[in-house]
């Protein structure tokens, strides 16, 4: 095992702090030791820039990573293509495991990019407004910010001698915020700007004023409608009820060589009276005795029915 401490680098991928499920190489949970709870881990990267070495290795940094490499890994296993460096070639132009192209990414372009992973919390220390004073609250380091990490180095053989994939693995034990830098957003999906929110007319009855929760009402003024929340039934009205929740839920570095290179209710069923009948289903002969229609409760309730709207550790070169 080698310990380093990296150069002040920029974080930008995942959080020191955040903690993901672990899976296995074919995507399922892997539990802990218990064998009932799903494992977490905290994973990382934080881009150094590239000071005109060809090699990570030629770094001091990178140098404690091959050292650390070299004592579990004897036999030349490190210039595998396939050896998991857990270091990723910002310039690089051939797609990762994930299909994702280094060089293309926010931050990557001229670095090395150093993948972290540990199941063990890491401690936070603030040297921007202190020199070393701890830092308990989640979120203050953001992707973007400016970090620097102490880690610990070791090979991936050293408590599985049958591993399957020789490599390394990077834990952080401390990580200092360095300095703040713009937000990197990482969320996957498209841009919510291109997806079409906030486009056309607003339907009969939608306010962009809170309006309570529009249950049923049996004080409302002859003829008006409750307004907002769940589209509560009007025994008042004259006309149809309004509102409604029923909205539409429509790397490889390849070896390197030291000496080389949905709602019930609402309008459904709202006959508007054909042939004279009285709305909401009222017969004219019996209409006292009438049963409510469209799911009014003569107790005063309303039942609403509402509709509903990760990584391991990395066998290449781990990261995003």
């Amino acid at each position: 095992m080698a310990e380093f401490t990296t150069p002040v680098g920029r974080l930008v991928y995942g959080s020191p702090t955040r903690r993901n499920p672990v899976t296995d190489n074919h995507g399922k949970p892997v539990m802990q030791a218990d064998g009932v709870t799903p494992a977490t881990e905290i994973n990382f990267g934080i881009a150094i820039p590239k000071q005109g070495e060809q090699f990570f290795q030629q770094t001091e940094w990178g140098a404690k990573i091959y050292e650390a490499v070299k004592s579990g890994w004897q036999r030349g296993e490190e210039q595998r293509a396939d050896f998991s460096w857990k270091v990723t070639d910002g310039d690089s132009n051939i797609p990762n495991k994930k299909g994702n192209i280094p060089s293309q990414k926010e931050g990557y372009a001229g670095h090395w990019v150093i993948n972290f992973s540990t199941r063990l919390n890491v401690k936070l220390y603030d040297y921007i407004h202190s020199q070393g004073g701890e830092i308990f609250e989640d979120g203050t380091i953001q992707t973007g910010h400016y970090i620097q990490v102490y880690a610990t180095a070791e090979p991936n053989n050293k408590n599985n001698p049958n591993v399957q994939t020789p490599g390394v693995y990077l834990n952080p034990v401390y990580v200092a915020h360095s300095a703040y830098g713009p937000i990197i957003q990482t969320s996957s999906g498209p841009d919510v700007s291109t997806v079409g929110f906030g486009g056309g007319q607003l339907p009969p009855g939608a306010t962009t004023t809170p309006q309570g929760n529009g249950g049923f009402n049996p004080a409302a003024p002859q003829g008006q409608q409750p307004q907002g929340g769940n589209g509560g039934y009007n025994p008042n009205a004259n006309n149809a009820p309004q509102g409604g929740n029923g909205g539409y839920n429509p790397n490889a570095n390849g070896g390197y060589n030291p000496n080389g290179q949905q709602p019930q209710g609402g309008n459904g069923g709202y006959n508007p009276a054909p042939n004279g009948t009285p709305a909401h289903g009222v017969n004219p002969q019996n209409a006292a005795q009438s049963a409510p229609q469209q799911g009014y409760n003569a107790q005063g309730a309303s039942s609403v029915q509402q509709g509903n709207g990760a990584p391991n550790h990395s066998f290449a070169n781990g990261g995003q």
